[in-house]
C-alpha cells in the first residue's frame, strides 16, 4: 500500500521538484500540491534580491519538505489525525465540493492512514497551517 503527499508540483517536471501525477494507491495533495503556507515567495524574492540566487532554494526546500513535516506532526497528532477528502479536483475541493466522508471519501494523514485499495488512485485534498499542528477543519455550510 503506497500513499503519497504530493507538495511543491508546478506541472512541468523542468519546475518543480514534486511529482504531480498520481502514483500511489492513496495521493494526498496538501494545499493544492503546490506552494504550502508559511513558505512565504513574497520572502523569498526578498531574500534573493539583497543576497542573490545562493538562497533560492529555501523556497524550493520549504514547500517540498512539508510532506516530511506533515508526517511528523501525524505521529505528533495521531489521537486527531488531518483528514483528506477525495476529489476529482483542486478547484472542486477549494469550492467546498468535496467535503465528505461517506464510502471511504476521506482518508488520515500519515500515519493512521486507512489502508483502502481501490481500482484506481485516490486523489485526496486538505488545507493545513502555516505551522505545526497543521490540522485545520473543513466545513461546509
Amino acid at each position: 500500500f503506497v500513499d503519497v503527499l504530493h507538495t511543491f508540483t508546478r506541472g512541468s517536471p523542468g519546475r518543480s521538484i514534486g511529482i504531480q501525477k498520481p502514483v500511489g494507491h492513496v495521493d494526498i495533495y496538501p494545499n493544492g500540491g503546490t506552494f504550502q503556507p508559511g513558505c512565504n515567495i513574497g520572502e523569498a524574492i526578498r531574500v534573493i534580491a539583497a543576497r542573490g540566487l545562493g538562497d533560492v532554494d529555501q523556497l524550493v526546500k520549504c514547500s517540498h519538505e512539508r510532506s516530511i513535516h506533515l508526517f511528523i506532526d501525524s505521529l505528533l497528532n495521531e489521537e486527531n489525525p488531518s483528514k483528506a477528502y477525495r476529489c476529482n479536483s483542486k478547484e472542486a475541493f477549494e469550492k467546498g465540493l468535496c467535503l465528505s466522508c461517506r464510502k471511504n471519501r476521506c482518508n488520515n494523514l500519515g500515519y493512521e492512514i486507512n489502508k483502502v485499495r481501490a481500482k484506481r488512485s485516490s486523489k485526496m485534498y486538505l488545507k493545513t497551517r502555516s505551522q505545526m499542528p497543521y490540522k485545520v477543519f473543513h466545513y461546509q455550510v
